[in-house]
């Protein structure tokens, strides 16, 4: 990929940025956010990616997210922050940043990051993969996490026209649909807790791996399905587990409580105007509104 790298901290940025070409991908660098934006601005079809601290002299991450999305509304965007700026973190996601990283930032984490904005712009592959499972407003699918990201893919593709139209970030809808068909399979109907992902990475894995086969879990199913009129877009997501009670997660507000026990809930809710759950806990609708939205363009002034 083509990533942008903005920080004014040399060391990381040097070894960010080795460890991302030692991994293939094309490195541009920039120390602070005014100097990233113009350069970005004189040619935003030549990056697939920007990466920037939050804290910055002349202009921080934030302003730089502001600027660039007027410009490009789908460039996804990865923040860095401190322990200390959850606040501002979540503030950035609001914003339209695709994800954030804890400085000590950790390289597998970083790929981890870079290869599932991979994986979603893999359209056509996917786009074919899910094909048996759709309908023309519902999809429905087997407990199975290698259609996640067919769905998202198919999802980003039909969807597309209405986040041009209306200047919503199509990153935006795929990390919802993406995260929340993998809450929909891997806790619902898998019945695989998070906690486990904390103690070992790999049990985790495997454990989803061998249920992904195992009986009564295959029997099991998640179904999407979507509504769009003028003023906003519901999806519906649903599992065929038991359900859990939605009431114990801890404030969305409070980020480093829900860091813990439900980062993909706190992605979701950061990039939509409603989350609403049925009684059982198995079925979550989601409300994005539709503003009217015209696409800026750079004037002479703001590069």
């Amino acid at each position: 990929m083509r990533i942008m790298l903005v920080d004014d901290e040399f060391l990381l940025v040097q070894g960010i940025s080795e460890g991302l070409t030692d991994n293939g991908h094309q490195v541009t660098q920039a120390e602070n956010g005014k100097q990233a934006y113009q350069i970005f601005a004189e040619a935003p079809e030549s990056f697939d990616l920007i990466i920037t601290d939050i804290k910055m002299p002349v202009m921080d991450g934030l302003e730089l997210l502001k600027k660039v999305h007027r410009l490009d509304v789908d460039m996804p965007v990865i923040i860095i922050t401190g322990h200390g700026d959850l606040e501002i973190s979540i503030e950035a996601l609001r914003l339209g940043a695709l994800d954030f990283m804890l400085k000590p930032v950790k390289m597998k984490h970083l790929y981890l990051a870079i290869a599932k904005l991979e994986r979603i712009r893999r359209f056509q592959e996917n786009f074919l993969n899910v094909l048996p499972f759709v309908d023309p407003v519902r999809i429905s699918i087997p407990s199975q996490m290698i259609l996640v990201d067919g769905v998202t893919s198919w999802i980003r593709n039909y969807l597309h026209p209405l986040y041009r139209k209306h200047g919503i970030s199509v990153n935006e809808i795929s990390i919802v649909v993406t995260e929340a068909l993998t809450n929909a399979i891997v806790h619902g109907n898998l019945e695989i807790p998070s906690s486990l992902k904390e103690e070992s990475l790999s049990d985790f894995q495997d454990l989803v791996s061998r249920r992904e086969t195992e009986f009564p879990y295959t029997e099991k199913k998640v179904s999407l399905s979507f509504q769009i009129s003028p003023e906003k877009l519901e999806m519906k997501f649903e599992d065929e587990g038991k359900g859990f009670d939605y009431s114990k997660l801890p404030n969305y507000d409070d980020s480093a409580a829900m860091m813990l026990s439900g980062r993909g809930l706190l992605l979701i809710h950061s990039f939509v105007d409603q989350m609403i759950w049925n009684e059982k806990g198995n079925s979550l609708k989601i409300v994005k509104n539709l503003p009217k939205k015209e696409l800026h363009h750079a004037t002479n002034e703001e590069i």
